[in-house]
């Protein structure tokens, strides 16, 4: 962490444990409703309703915002989920419906529909514009070591702690976090010095008019539909049906693209070399090749190989171009991007991931992977008519 402010250091931190405590409850409520309804149909609901809760909450987050300092809206709803997570515990010891059990995942999620928008926008507070793409290459390979390493341990727990003793350890990491939180230092840089007039979410969208927030809001939507076809429900069909593989190859090729995260989040500092516009251009052009090939290769070790690829080339186009939007967005413009945005993405994650599973079902598994590599495609041609920005 040599380099980096304090106040970055504790947003960090606090990101860590928060993250760590959110991904490690989810396996928790999972296996608590698989044990408790035996549907896998049920347990599958849980990423459902956490996605619409973040959808719904972008719609109410801009008054949230204009009303509260950020500290405050990062510090009580962090605690209010650790109230959340003890209210769950004793859901879960009396035994009551499962319905209670997903409606207290949604207001979970709910909450940190408001937290996630704002923690993006804090870097450019923290970080001078030179140390602003370093601190999100850090940020990122931490949330990606959260993702490999949670459900390896969640897992792990689950075995001795159960479902139960496993959320109080998530109520655990969120206290931490919530300590680290109330470290940082809000009155800098106009953290807390902006005044910001009350606003619906019609302004909010009046407010992404700019190229850049445009750039940002289109290229999630469209690439969620290129994302979709690496999701656990098709690559496990695929690594069966076309690879002819046993069930664990889809972990091998999974941590392979977790791995070129990781890779891609130490490569970061070489795209200072690129001009930007070409590098975008060019990388998702990769990306479109890489899905592609990866639909109709029939070669395990290849599959692995272009995972990994794509893991890479994913994640440094991922740090750069939020790096761009905090650069050149003011810090209330920016605020109104990354809520609309996260709104933007959960409707993409539903609609893709139904479109995506509706061709893999009734076409092929590959035609999927067909129309995935063209909506990447279709950012290349979005990147070449926003080329003015970069």
């Amino acid at each position: 962490m040599k380099g980096f402010t304090n106040n970055f250091k504790y947003l960090y931190f606090s990101q860590l444990f928060a993250n760590t405590s959110d991904n490690i409850y989810i396996i928790a409520l999972i296996a608590y409703l698989y044990e408790l309804t035996h549907s896998i149909q049920l347990s599958a609901l849980v990423p459902i309703f956490i996605t619409s809760a973040y959808f719904i909450s972008g719609f109410i987050a801009p008054i949230i915002y204009s009303r509260f300092q950020k500290q405050y809206i990062l510090v009580f709803n962090q605690t209010m989920k650790c109230a959340l997570l003890i209210i769950l515990i004793g859901i879960m010891y009396v035994e009551l419906h499962y319905i209670y059990i997903l409606g207290l995942a949604f207001m979970i999620a709910f909450l940190d529909g408001f937290t996630n928008p704002l923690s993006n926008t804090l870097i450019p507070y923290f970080e001078s514009k030179d140390n602003i793409l370093r601190a999100n290459g850090k940020i990122s390979s931490m949330n990606n070591m959260i993702q490999i390493s949670a459900w390896a341990l969640g897992s792990l727990l689950l075995a001795f702690l159960h479902s139960d003793g496993l959320i109080m350890f998530c109520v655990i990491l969120s206290i931490i976090s919530v300590i680290f939180m109330m470290k940082i230092n809000f009155n800098i840089n106009t953290v807390e010095s902006e005044h910001i007039s009350s606003k619906s979410f019609k302004a909010v969208i009046k407010s992404n008019r700019t190229s850049y927030s445009q750039y940002l809001n289109w290229n999630t939507f469209i690439a969620s539909f290129g994302h979709a076809v690496w999701i656990a429900a098709i690559m496990i069909a695929f690594v069966k049906e076309y690879l002819n593989a046993p069930s664990f190859w889809f972990g091998i090729i999974n941590a392979a693209f977790f791995v070129g995260l990781l890779v891609g989040s130490k490569m970061i500092h070489l795209i200072q070399r690129f001009n930007m516009m070409h590098f975008y251009y060019s990388g998702y052009m990769l990306l479109s090749l890489i899905t592609f090939v990866f639909g109709i290769n029939r070669w395990l070790i290849l599959a692995v190989l272009l995972s990994w690829l794509y893991g890479i080339i994913e994640q440094l186009l991922s740090i750069s171009l939020h790096t761009e939007i905090q650069k050149h967005l003011n810090h209330e413009t920016l605020l109104d991007t990354y809520t609309l945005n996260q709104s933007i993405y959960s409707l993409g994650f539903c609609l893709s991931k139904f479109v995506m599973s509706l061709l893999a079902e009734h076409a092929t598994l590959t035609f999927s992977f067909v129309v995935a590599s063209l909506a990447y495609l279709l950012i290349c041609l979005l990147t070449y008519r926003y080329k003015n920005i970069f």
